[in-house]
């Protein structure tokens, strides 16, 4: 089954111009990003782009034989691949000569973590003011939450969200961003972690406060559905929470939503090889550095911090949202098959030609999963009198 976006009418586009990249970078703010990629120049230059006709989004089956589009086989479900939007390729080119660079055989990742130490992790003025929010002090993290402003605008639903970065990137502006938007087009309470990060805290204080903020989600929303979400590393740790819940005296979880996430820390899938060479972000060995930072020495198998290594039956339905151009998409897959075979609820949506955690970027390819993302949100709100 594919998710088609409606048709748009045709429009002027100005090709990128240099991206700037200085102050851009240092804020890592895909907002400012958009803005330079989408800046239209007088004159002639332009490209002619129809907006809104990119068949990228597939909902697959857990048991689908779906392999990435250069393996060979064919083209994947839902039919071609078809043309990348301006935005999607300035994204790319972003992505490939700027963000990558920390994963990179010879990147000095120490270097980078530091650089992104030094920026502001709180949520941006501009989205307090749309938003009630604010930020209870944990044990050795802080924990925000945003709501929409009018009480009558809320629903029960609640959502823990654990923000991506290989374990040792903090949250970003992309990440308040993307947010926002849903908390405004849900309805939703959203609670955030800043939870601790490699190399100054390995995995055991992060999972505790991933644990405190779970319970303090749940005691929060007295009752009402609690639904676990995260990208890339947030998610990974989103699934072990879950996994985990009934070891740990948690409240019971309505849903796993997650984007990209990294779901066999051993990247030993022989798979990975194939796609890393289309995957223009993620790479083997960079987050393998990433990971040991985190791990202090464990094994990336052990059952004690790999997700695949988890509990995976009598789960709350799982809804996973992988691009084909990512390296975590084989070992994605892999748990997805796992889970169906293990009777958990399973949706798998497959971003065709996608990257590592497309949803969260401003381009046109975004638009079907972000609906998606709102829609399951919305599904798990309590009917009229059950609330």
């Amino acid at each position: 089954m594919v998710s088609n976006a409606a048709t748009r009418p045709w429009r002027l586009i100005s090709l990128p111009r240099c991206l700037q990249s200085a102050q851009v970078v240092q804020a890592r703010d895909w907002g400012r990003v958009a803005k330079v990629v989408a800046k239209s120049v007088k004159g002639h230059g332009g490209l002619l782009e129809r907006h809104g006709v990119f068949p990228k989004h597939a909902l697959v089956s857990p048991d689908d034989k779906y392999l990435a589009p250069d393996d060979g086989s064919g083209t994947p479900p839902g039919g071609t691949i078809g043309r990348m939007s301006i935005q999607y390729r300035a994204a790319l080119a972003y992505i490939r000569f700027i963000r990558s660079r920390a994963f990179r055989a010879n990147a000095d990742l120490a270097r980078y973590v530091r650089q992104d130490d030094r920026l502001l992790k709180d949520p941006p003025a501009s989205i307090r003011s749309r938003l009630d929010a604010g930020c209870a002090g944990r044990p050795g993290y802080e924990l925000w939450w945003l709501a929409p402003r009018m009480r009558s605008a809320r629903t029960s639903v609640h959502v823990l969200y654990l923000h991506g970065g290989a374990f040792v990137f903090g949250i970003t502006p992309t990440h308040w961003r993307f947010l926002v938007n849903l908390v405004e087009k849900t309805g939703c309470t959203v609670h955030v972690p800043l939870y601790p990060r490699a190399p100054r805290h390995s995995f055991v204080e992060t999972q505790a406060a991933a644990l405190d903020a779970t319970r303090y989600a749940s005691a929060f929303a007295q009752g009402q559905p609690l639904i676990l979400m995260g990208d890339s590393a947030g998610a990974s740790l989103a699934f072990w929470l879950t996994s985990v819940g009934d070891q740990h005296g948690l409240g019971a979880v309505a849903a796993n939503i997650l984007i990209s996430p990294c779901t066999d820390l051993t990247l030993e899938n022989t798979a990975i090889p194939r796609i890393e060479k289309r995957d223009p972000w993620l790479t083997r060995s960079g987050l393998q550095r990433a990971f040991a930072l985190w791990l202090k020495g464990t094994p990336p198998g052990a059952r004690s911090v790999n997700p695949m290594a988890q509990r995976l039956s009598a789960l709350p339905p799982v809804y996973l949202f992988i691009g084909d151009r990512d390296i975590l998409f084989p070992d994605c897959m892999e748990l997805a098959r796992r889970l169906h075979e293990s009777g958990t609820k399973t949706e798998v949506h497959v971003g065709r030609g996608m990257c590592h955690v497309w949803p969260l970027l401003p381009v046109p390819e975004a638009r079907d999963s972000i609906s998606q993302i709102h829609a399951i949100i919305r599904q798990h709100q309590p009917a009229e009198g059950q609330q």
